[in-house]
């Protein structure tokens, strides 16, 4: 696992491999809590502090003493209540929320496991797990991740926390996106349960598909793709992942039937959504705010000083292209050095790498480049330092030429770099 900052400066754990820390908490004051209001809606006339809306002020302009027309009346209605009026999501009536489990009630009565896939860290604790059934267990497994809302609370992070899960538990379903099944709480903690992947993690299944340390380039271009078509879905939900990276990434297994053999089918799924913006809107300019989160080696440049954009998300998928293309990072170790103690950095700090991430060049001359050129067009897009330099958006990303191009082109070559 990719080690992270987490939790307060003088908190922070890190584990993994040094010198790729991941940035969880919120600098300076908490952020004040984002209007919520659902995608789609329409505005609504302010309110006052009770909650009640605005009565007109005795001071307003007196109506004109000419009488309105029929039309001009009714036209005046209609926009008013379509002012008034907020458009609510398709699922509004059956919206799916987080179980409180009630007192005397323990996960234990409700769950059961003896797998631990993560002991603890900043994600918590991960178990896999199988539902407790009236007449005993089931036998489908899935994912447990124990969140301590201590933990969350000293980063001032609960209530995002929180956000998020509901609108996961909500979010239309896509097979790039590993679904929640559900979310319970007690004074303790959140659980969230979520479907198991059967292929594993990204790295791990593709070591186990080319033992022999080759990846053939149409396998790269069929794991971005996976990548790319799940971020097109999350982004037009309404949200940002800010934490994109192989350790948030896994891989589904689908057993096909036809006539002959069972084949298995795998695609790339989207997981860890704890450091997402539930509440992005489009028409966001993208301002600075004092929040920090993602992993260090994986953010773009703008979200070192906390500017989040779907660039920034696209700059992470990035990072990951060229990690399997080229079996390294972007930059070298020292564009990072003042960030790669423990704790979590000082703007000062942060804006050093910034400043050095604008300064430093990127490698595209070396191999595998020169015989993938359609390819490094696109990687080189992605980790443009200016976000304007970025595709748009994810679905521009995958308009691009080199998702056109047979899928077997460079396959005769295959290899790319040996798997570490």
């Amino acid at each position: 696992k990719t080690p992270a900052w987490a939790g307060r400066p003088d908190a922070a754990a890190r584990q993994g491999t040094p010198g790729v820390p991941a940035l969880r908490s919120p600098m300076g004051s908490p952020p004040a809590a984002k209007p919520q209001r659902p995608l789609g809606s329409a505005a609504v006339e302010p309110a006052t502090r009770s909650g009640r809306p605005r009565t007109p002020s005795s001071d307003a302009p007196k109506p004109s003493a000419r009488p309105l027309s029929a039309v001009t009346l009714l036209a005046r209605r209609l926009s008013f209540a379509r002012a008034m009026t907020v458009e609510m999501p398709r699922q509004q009536q059956n919206l799916r929320a987080i179980r409180v489990l009630q007192e005397g009630d323990k996960i234990y009565d409700f769950y059961s496991w003896d797998k631990v896939l993560q002991e603890e860290g900043n994600g918590g604790k991960v178990v896999v797990c199988r539902p407790k059934a009236p007449g005993g267990q089931t036998n489908a497994d899935f994912v447990m991740k124990i969140r301590s809302k201590a933990q969350l609370r000293e980063t001032c992070l609960e209530d995002q926390f929180r956000r998020v899960q509901e609108r996961m538990l909500n979010l239309p379903p896509h097979p790039g996106v590993v679904p929640i099944h559900e979310v319970l709480e007690d004074e303790t903690f959140f659980y969230v349960v979520m479907e198991k992947a059967r292929g594993g993690s990204l790295f791990g299944s593709l070591v186990s598909d080319f033992n022999d340390g080759c990846m053939p380039a149409s396998a790269v271009k069929q794991v971005m793709h996976d990548i790319f078509e799940a971020v097109v879905h999350v982004h037009k939900q309404g949200m940002l992942h800010r934490d994109i990276k192989p350790d948030n990434l896994v891989v589904q297994t689908h057993i096909g039937s036809s006539d002959g053999p069972p084949a298995a089918s795998k695609r790339v799924m989207l997981i860890d959504f704890d450091h997402a913006d539930p509440d992005w809107n489009a028409d966001s300019k993208g301002e600075e705010s004092g929040e920090v989160f993602g992993t260090l080696r994986f953010n773009a440049p703008e979200a070192l000083l906390g500017t989040f954009l779907p660039q920034g998300d696209l700059y992470s998928i990035g990072v990951i292209l060229y990690l399997l293309m080229t079996g390294r990072f972007p930059f070298a170790e020292d564009v990072y050095s003042e960030c790669a103690e423990e704790g979590i950095p000082s703007r000062c700090r942060r804006n050093v790498v910034h400043r050095r991430m604008q300064e430093a060049s990127v490698d595209f001359e070396g191999s595998p480049w020169p015989d993938q050129p359609a390819c490094k067009d696109l990687c080189r897009r992605l980790l443009a330092f200016e976000v304007c330099d970025r595709p748009a958006s994810a679905q521009e990303a995958l308009k691009h030429e080199w998702f056109g191009q047979n899928s077997l082109e460079g396959a005769r070559n295959a290899s790319l770099h040996p798997l570490q």
